[in-house]
């Protein structure tokens, strides 16, 4: 499923903020208490406690009591708002109201996602997504909210997945994260960007320039004479590569380039540690080496603490031993060539 993320070009530091994000893999999931919704995550409780009174007296006298740790374990789980992050996206990418509000009135851009890329990049990081209901009240946790409350998903989509009515126009689809802030993903995520009708040519190029090499699509919106309605027309990448993106080590005579694959990676957020398998198609330099273990420090395990990183040549099928090894700790990184 595509889904979109728009963003405004209000400054230069906000507009290398979100450019950043692209370039390093990985979205910000932002802390409900930030979102422009005051009413983000409001839950009520008056319909447990109506059904409290009916059911209870079937348990006995002493029901009330052992039901406190029930409502104690539910306030746990609701509290669970104050840290989980919220990553808004829109099944449009052609919206007037969106290019105005989250577009900068049409001076941005708009990111295309692939969502089932942006769920699955890594699997030790939980994550959900569902499409927002839109309702004329809040929702409100019941009794078989509780019955389901191994389902962590249920809970959750009562806390962060309704708005009100008039956010409709939104179409959103939500990425809900165990906490907020940075999350990485695969860059392969990233389809298309499409520019807003008012964004400046310079803005465009830059854009272009930072991405070079990703394969990206790129499309500008135009409106559609005498409607009010928007449609994209493809335009031709200025800093056109072919894709190479994580996939070639740069040598300084690009004829002797060198490219990689690769083959299996992991990332444990909470432990801030992760590792890397990758295939080279030749041997390389220590530096080169270097060069690349910078790389997937910075773009593909950018918040990791510690990383493991293997290297194997492509003649050796069974991957039985690494070619060399790259250790990054202590904000260092240690090369090994075993020969």
């Amino acid at each position: 499923m595509l889904v979109y993320k728009y963003r405004g070009i209000y400054d230069d530091e906000i507009f290398d903020r979100d450019l950043t994000s692209i370039e390093k893999n990985y979205y910000w999931a932002a802390n409900f208490k930030t979102l422009n919704d005051p009413f983000e995550t409001i839950i009520t409780k008056e319909k447990l406690l109506k059904e409290s009174k009916f059911i209870l007296p079937v348990f006995g006298k002493d029901s009330t009591d052992k039901f406190q740790p029930v409502m104690d374990a539910l306030d746990g789980v609701l509290s669970r708002t104050e840290k989980i992050g919220i990553y808004s996206l829109s099944k449009s990418y052609i919206d007037e109201l969106l290019w105005a509000h989250y577009g900068n009135s049409h001076n941005g851009y708009c990111i295309e996602y692939d969502l089932d890329i942006l769920l699955k990049s890594y699997d030790s990081d939980k994550v959900y997504s569902f499409p927002i209901d839109y309702k004329k009240n809040p929702a409100s946790v019941d009794f078989m909210d509780i019955i389901k409350s191994g389902d962590s998903n249920s809970l959750i989509k009562k806390m962060a997945g309704y708005k009100s009515i008039r956010w409709k126009y939104e179409e959103e689809i939500r990425i809900i994260t165990e906490e907020y802030g940075e999350h990485p993903y695969e860059f392969n995520a990233v389809k298309s960007i499409y520019f807003g009708l008012r964004m400046e040519e310079l803005d465009r190029i830059k854009v272009m320039k930072r991405l070079k090499g990703r394969g990206i699509n790129y499309f500008e919106i135009k409106q559609i004479p005498k409607t009010y309605k928007f449609e994209r027309s493809p335009i031709k990448d200025l800093h056109y590569e072919k894709p190479n993106y994580l996939s070639q080590i740069e040598i300084s005579n690009p004829s002797n380039n060198c490219n990689f694959k690769i083959l299996e990676k992991n990332y444990f957020r909470h432990l801030k540690k992760a590792e890397i398998r990758i295939e080279l198609e030749k041997k390389v330099s220590k530096n080169e080496l270097e060069w690349l273990a910078e790389k997937i420090k910075d773009e593909v395990f950018r918040k990791a603490e510690s990383i493991y990183m293997f290297y194997y040549l492509i003649t050796d099928q069974t991957h039985d031993f690494a070619y060399a090894t790259s250790h990054y700790l202590n904000e260092k990184i240690e090369i090994n060539i075993n020969e």
